[in-house]
């Protein structure tokens, strides 16, 4: 007999199973304990975030040096521009009044951008900030010199004043670009003068006073204010007094009206109201620390061991007691993040405006690189700072012998900073499962490569693990292509020569000395060995896998890097100098030669193409320290010439000191690149100069002549030819590498990021950009809260959870995708991404995103009901008064518009950009997708015959080949969604009626997780009007009761005006008070009378106290008109609450309905469904009238009978939740119809002390509509059990298994199997999602209910099994992944080699499998509650090869049926 089974398409999705049904307890009613989140989703558990920075003195440098290229147009920004919006502690669109010691906000900026006669917010911001000031706003909102709950001043940092003083100039309109007055309170400069500003903190102010300096209408340039000998920015220049005027750089902020402006997308304050009604600027720490979203630690470099290691400052916690829950004040508690980012400072700058007090020891030090306590503002040993923080990840418990420092006696306890105790971040009671991660902030490291193990670079006796950072260097550098090669860099093994000479490279493990700008200073690449053993070892002896993966935001050198475009080709020009004489300085090549710190930097006139341009550097004359100031000045130019070469100059113009200096460059991207010193300084004498091995004479190249017995000139040219092939290069910042070998995603399971997609797929369509996808590099303050916050953002994105699949065909070609929801429990966030299949039936290349494809908000096309019902446009002038004031309980419309802009994806209205709604994940503005799957629809799946209806249905189908292919899935953002299934980008959106009113909640900043369009949507191809169309019908799940359809014969939708003219009809509980929670999938068919039908069961808790309750909680099925959403048939079963089998008066309900069409003609025949008493129901639709469709069996007093009724040994009912799978019966007779039971909707159902036995069953129809066919219990089945429950061992791989007994079914009408384990070992195990039948095999997950906060809600085991008996397969898993079937892939007893008919699933709950097909290997595709592996090939791990690696599904072969494909698989996605 042939027959059609209706609903399950091969080329549809993985379809969630009913799981968890929600609705709102009612006490008066006895509804079922329903919940607004998923129960198999435990008490969040948040990533361990450790913060490593950087405490380096470069933090005190100014944020806008004039050397980067701030707007990203290729040129290097100079001075101010009005078009820049500048990051800082001043509101950028504000402008600001100075009294009392202080900038107040004074008003917001004119139409054109100007503040006349006032300071202008973002001018100051360009002027006054601090490297270390962004970062401290960026974290916590910025440094509050006056916190109350009334006022708050932010304070710039404090400046010494030397060369971390900085200045600018305004000379005129012309010159600069902008009048001054639209910016200031000052006239323009006098014909001939120029305004003078600078930054410092004077060193004799008893009140050290952030200062900003005002000198007007001077003569002299900026450099010969702040760039001098000492002291600089103080009472003279060069050429004489100077008077400013001073302003403290403290601002006030967050002033309502003042310059804060709630949902203003340019703004950029920050401010957050709290509870007690003030507001506040918050952070970073603020957005994902209050809310407890991400757990956060703090490791820093320490003053007194300032080139070793690093300092716990914060141990592993909540952010939360740093901040003042009612008014957002700051706790200063200790330890903290706060306490300790706000306490650095400079220190041991003093005397004679130098570095040389007692305590800091750093004079003019010219015979070796600094030792640990010297110099303790230089330093930045970020290598051995990441290593603690593995250590402290380990569980250690205390600091490295090498790191410790004193609590007092040390510029650290001076300053009040915190020093943490140490405790195990897995310790007790606290979850094994929290990810960790590690955030390193810093810019280039130093002095990071001799206190780690394994170091190349002297002895260290510290261990952890197998840790050598040598071995993983050579790794690395193995990985990244290997050989030797030549680059520029300070010491290459045994070969050192102080300069950032090309040298032959074969490792990163014996490599130090970046170069150009710290030949040496020891920086090198022991980040990225620490990085990468961190990922990929398991760091805490812990259940589980603790691997840190490494997020690296690299502030980028201050040093300046001239990049000039010549000829299609860029030449990059570093300045470099050494001082070579002098002090006690042997210019040996074997002996240490101080290389020269650049202190200044300033560019005097480039053209803007780059074709010409001057500029002019100052060096001091040491590498750390002293008076850190100028002591030798070069101009540096440049001209590209017209035949395409580039001609370089110096001229060295003003020197102060006593020792030699030789000063030049580094040139990349030539025909003779190389490090070149040109000249000398101007107070050494011809007589007086040195020879030196670094020196290229004018003629002589790098290496060539340079004892010719004649001093550098002190004006030197040289002209360059472009390079065309590559010759010695700059290797890329080590925490680049940290980026990419710390987090790389291990698809392939081979412990290296030997795949693009496993480290780089965030560029367009995946394809990656050349950058780690985890490396942040930030050139200017305006990029540092873009980065960091995109870091967080990804923290939390590799924390969240998958929900459900699809895929776009049943047979892989080419262009298969798979498409997979998930969600982020912590924001409620969602997103759905594409992958492509290959061939061999392995998870491709990442595709899209969709929420980095999500339109514009104004572009959205989003459409709505009105209270009518009636389908609108999704605007403020297109709803109807219920609607606004639905959006708008405040009473204020402009309100209630500023919320719906958020619904449709405006960032600017959360309350990290200063806006009054909720924050959602910064990657994503869609809602969470979790029992809504996608579906995919393309071509026509259906196969109806042509003589169906009037019109052939094969020219609709054909048709149909063109129409653009959609994913569509419900979200609980409310919007049922249409994406591009090409690009992933949104067509339309729809919100449904019931889910309107939900909106609101989502918008509140203390937002509980509600359901809203949470059901799977269904398609099907129907006629009406002489028209074939394809309709998509969508229940509310657990959002609401009730379903909606649309019309997706044509998918997209020209603009917002066409999408409400989809909407066809909805059917809701006020339509029929029997309607429950719609988790249960629609069936779109053909029925006998010649109508197209939606068939659905009507859920559960229809007895609910929502105005619509049902009188007797029965479990019905409706057939609705398709066309219309008319009630054709109310089908009651008569089962409800008077017949709750426990007597507690429960509601019943009926879930999703098996329809079959036995002689394939189209139009079905009947239909089967389960409740949740046990009943299984099998309904007779053959009749051509509706009024005779039913329940095809009924008693003597024509009650309805169910086929057969779920009941444990003990006779106790077992609640069907799945759905049935109906097949062929024994030799073709009758039907067999398959499902599982259990129930797993309320927190009880977790709790195994309340569950009992639950089974699986396949039972035999004979098809008769008689009472012959009817099951009476379970003595009518045979049972199968399983009978052993173990590990097969292949190598590293451990799989669980499970052997089933193999009892003949005999005369007997089915068989069952209790899902208990050998030895009636009970664990409360349960079957409740869909189950699959492929050529006479059944396929389905278990689900065993697991409270642990890390058991990521239960656990699961895959089952195959013989369809008709119920028995174990002669062949089944592919236990060794070897492609074959033998003897290692079954279990052994000693005697007996027997086939696994149950395979344990190593990531959380299994979904649903569904099967996509090559032709020989079939592809079984599930979801899973879990994370994943995340190294399989870690001899460390408990489970080596469970195959379920984040970002990428795994694989596990079954034997194909005989005669069938040959070899199957299934394939598991996260």
């Amino acid at each position: 007999m042939n027959f059609r089974f209706i609903p399950h398409r091969l080329a549809a999705l993985v379809a969630m199973s009913a799981w968890s049904i929600l609705a709102v307890q009612s006490a008066s009613t006895a509804t079922l304990n329903l919940r607004d989140v998923p129960i198999f989703l435990n008490e969040n558990v948040a990533p361990l975030n450790m913060l490593v920075a950087g405490r380096d003195h470069r933090l005190y440098y100014e944020a806008y040096n004039d050397a980067s290229d701030l707007d990203g147009d290729g040129l290097l920004d100079i001075g101010f521009k009005p078009s820049i919006t500048y990051y800082g502690y001043f509101d950028s669109q504000t402008c600001y009044s100075y009294s009392s010691g202080r900038f107040t906000p004074s008003g917001s900026q004119d139409g054109n951008g100007r503040c006349n006669s006032k300071w202008h917010g973002n001018w100051m911001n360009y002027m006054t900030t601090a490297r270390i000031d962004a970062l401290r706003k960026v974290l916590y909102g910025g440094r509050r010199s006056t916190d109350t709950n009334s006022d708050t001043t932010l304070e710039r940092t404090h400046i010494p004043q030397d060369a971390h003083s900085w200045g600018k100039q305004y000379i005129s309109e012309a010159v600069d670009g902008y009048d001054i007055r639209d910016y200031t309170p000052l006239d323009r400069p006098n014909t001939g003068q120029r305004h003078l500003f600078a930054n410092t903190t004077l060193l004799n102010d008893v009140n050290q006073l952030p200062r900003f300096r005002v000198a007007t209408n001077r003569t002299e340039p900026i450099w010969e204010w702040v760039s001098k000998e000492r002291p600089v920015a103080g009472s003279d220049t060069i050429s004489g007094p100077i008077a400013p005027t001073d302003y403290t750089v403290r601002v006030q902020v967050c002033v309502p009206g003042g310059d804060f402006t709630v949902g203003d997308p340019n703004d950029d304050s920050n401010c957050r109201q709290y509870p007690g009604g003030n507001y506040k600027p918050t952070g970073l720490l603020h957005d994902y620390g209050e809310p407890d979203t991400m757990m956060f630690g703090l490791i820093t470099g320490s003053y007194q061991k300032n080139i070793d290691g690093g300092v716990l400052r914060k141990a592993m916690g909540s952010f939360r007691n740093e901040v003042n829950a009612n008014d957002g004040t700051f706790t200063n508690v200790d330890p903290g993040i706060i306490k300790t980012l706000n306490g650095l400072k400079t220190v041991g700058f003093g005397g004679s405006y130098e570095y040389t007090d007692a305590s800091d020891n750093c004079g003019w030090i010219t015979n070796g690189p600094i030792s640990t306590g010297r110099c303790r503002m230089w330093g930045n040993p970020i290598g051995e700072m990441m290593y603690e923080a593995l250590r402290y990840y380990a569980g250690k418990g205390s600091a490295s012998a090498a790191f410790a420092i004193n609590a007092t006696g040390n510029p650290d306890a001076t300053l009040g900073l915190s020093r943490a105790t140490w405790d195990n971040p897995y310790g007790t009671g606290k979850p094994a499962c929290a990810k960790p991660f590690m955030t390193v902030v810093s810019d280039t490291p130093s002095f990071d490569s001799d206190q780690v193990p394994g170091t190349y670079f002297g002895s260290y006796t510290d261990t952890l693990g197998s840790m050598n950072v040598s071995t993983l260097g050579q790794t690395i550098w193995n990985g990244e292509g290997g050989g030797t090669a030549e680059h520029f860099i300070g010491q290459s093994g045994a070969t050192y020569n102080g300069a950032p000479s090309p040298k032959n490279v074969n490792s990163f493990g014996n490599i130090r000395g970046l170069s150009p700008e710290e030949p040496t200073k020891q920086g090198s690449w022991t980040s990225a060995s620490v990085a990468y053993y961190g990922n990929t070892h398991d760091m805490n002896s812990v259940a589980g896998n603790q691997r840190v993966q490494t997020f690296a935001v690299s502030l980028s050198s201050p040093l300046p890097r001239i990049e000039i475009p010549v000829g299609g080709r860029r030449v990059t020009l570093v300045p470099f100098a050494k001082s070579v004489g002098g002090s006690g300085i042997n210019a040996a090549s074997t002996s240490f030669q101080p290389t020269n710190q650049i202190v200044d930097f300033y560019i005097e006139s480039m053209a803007p193409d780059m074709s010409t341009g001057v500029f002019r550097v100052n060096f001091e004359d040491v590498e750390q320290g002293a008076d850190h100031d100028m002591d030798a000045i070069v101009r540096y130019g440049w001209v590209v010439n017209n035949d395409g070469t580039l001609t370089i100059a110096l001229a060295s113009s003003y020197a102060a000191g006593s020792i030699i200096q030789h000063m030049g460059y580094v040139i990349d991207g030539t025909t003779a690149d190389g490090t070149y010193l040109e000249v000398r300084d101007l107070d050494t004498g011809a007589g007086s100069d040195v020879q030196y091995f670094l020196d290229t004479p004018p003629g002589q190249p790098p290496g060539g002549v340079w004892n010719d017995g004649q001093p550098l000139p002190l004006f030197a040219t040289r002209t360059f030819t472009p390079g065309t092939t590559p010759g010695a290069t700059v290797l890329k910042d080590p925490l680049w590498f940290a980026a990419k070998w710390g987090g790389f995603q291990d698809s392939n399971n081979n412990g290296k990021p030997d795949l693009a997609k496993e480290w780089d797929s965030d560029g367009a369509a995946g394809a990656g950009n050349g950058v780690p996808d985890n490396y942040f590099l930030v050139t200017n303050a305006l990029n540092l809260k873009a980065q960091l916050g995109k870091a967080f953002a990804d923290i939390i994105e590799r924390s969240g959870s998958i929900s459900a699949a699809a895929v776009n065909a049943s047979v892989i070609r080419e262009d298969t995708l798979v498409f997979n929801a998930e969600f982020t429990s912590s924001l409620w966030s969602g997103n759905l991404k594409a992958w492509h299949i290959n061939m061999d039936g392995s998870i491709g290349d990442f595709e899209w995103s969709a929420a980095n494809a999500l339109p514009a908000p104004g572009s959205r096309k989003i459409a709505t009901q009105n209270s009518t019902g009636a389908a609108v446009q999704f605007a403020w002038a297109s709803l109807d008064a219920t609607r606004q004031a639905q959006l708008t309980p405040e009473g204020v419309p402009a309100t209630g518009q500023r919320r719906l802009n958020y619904v449709r994806g405006e960032r600017s209205l959360e309350v990290r950009n200063g806006g009054p709604f909720r924050n959602r994940d910064p990657l994503s503005a869609l809602g969470d997708f979790i029992f809504s799957a996608p579906l995919f629809v393309g071509t026509s799946t259906a196969r109806y015959p042509d003589s169906i209806e009037s019109s052939p249905f094969s020219a609709f189908k054909t048709t149909t080949k063109t129409r653009t292919p959609m994913v569509y899935i419900g979200g609980n953002d409310g919007m049922l969604h249409a994406f591009n299934a090409n690009t992933g980008a949104e067509e339309w959106a729809f919100i449904p009626r019931q889910a309107f009113p939900l909106l609101k909640a989502q918008t509140d900043v203390n937002y509980s997780h509600k359901y809203a369009v949470d059901g799977s949507p269904a398609v099907g191809d129907v006629f009406w009007s002489s028209d074939w169309k394809t309709i998509l019908v969508t229940g509310l799940g657990q959002g609401a009761q009730g379903l909606f359809t649309m019309d997706v014969t044509t998918p997209e939708a020209a603009n917002q005006a066409a999408v409400p003219g989809k909407y066809l009809w909805d059917f809701t509980d006020t339509q029929d008070n029997d309607l429950g929670y719609t988790v249960s999938k629609p069936v779109v068919t053909k029925l006998a009378n010649g109508k197209w039908v939606v068939i659905v069961g009507n859920g559960y808790n229809n007895t609910v106290a929502d105005g619509h309750v049902s009188t007797t909680g029965n479990a019905v099925l409706y057939i609705l008109d398709a066309q219309n959403g008319n009630l054709l048939k109310k089908i009651n079963t008569g089962a409800g609450m008077a017949q709750d089998p426990l007597g507690l008066a429960r509601p019943n309900g009926l879930g999703s309905a098996a329809v079959v069409d036995l002689d394939r003609d189209g139009v079905s025949d009947f239909a089967y469904a389960g409740d949740l008493f046990g009943n299984l129901w099998k309904f007779d639709l053959r009749d051509n009238n509706a009024t005779n469709w039913k329940i095809a069996y009924q008693d003597a007093s024509s009650n309805p009978l169910p086929f057969y009724v779920a009941k444990d040994a003990n006779g106790r009912r077992q609640p069907i939740t799945s759905r049935p799978q109906v097949g062929k019966g024994k030799f073709g007779a009758g039907l067999m119809v398959y499902f599982g039971t259990g129930k797993f909707l309320e927190p009880a159902d977790r709790v195994i002390a309340n569950l009992y036995p639950q089974t699986f069953y396949g039972l035999q129809d004979n098809n008769a509509i008689a009472s012959t066919d009817l099951i009476p219990n379970r003595t009518s089945l045979t049972q199968q059990t399983i009978d052993v429950e173990t590990t097969v061992t292949n190598g590293t791989k451990v799989s669980g298994v499970r052997v089933l007994s193999n009892n003949a079914i005999g005369t007997n009408r089915g068989w069952y199997l209790d899902l208990i384990s050998p030895g009636n070992t009970f664990r409360g195990e349960m079957q409740v999602t869909d189950s699959v039948l492929r050529d006479e095999r059944i396929v389905f997950t278990t689900l065993l209910p697991n409270a642990d906060p890390c058991g990521y809600g239960g656990d699961s085991y895959i089952m195959i099994m013989d369809a008709l008996t119920g028995g174990r397969l002669e062949n089944t898993f592919d236990l060794n992944g070897d492609g074959k079937f033998g003897s290692e892939d079954k279990y052994d007893d000693g005697s007996t080699q027997t086939a696994a008919s149950g395979l344990e699933f190593q990531n959380g709950i299994a979904t649903r499998p569904t099967i996509v097909t090559n032709g020989v290997i079939d592809v079984l595709m599930m979801q899973g509650s879990g994370e994943g592996d995340e190294d399989p090939d870690d001899e460390e791990d408990d489970d080596p090869d469970d195959g379920c690696e984040p970002g990428a599904p795994c694989t596990q072969n079954i034997q194909a049926p005989p005669g069938f494909y040959g070899r199957q698989s299934w394939r598991q996605l996260r």
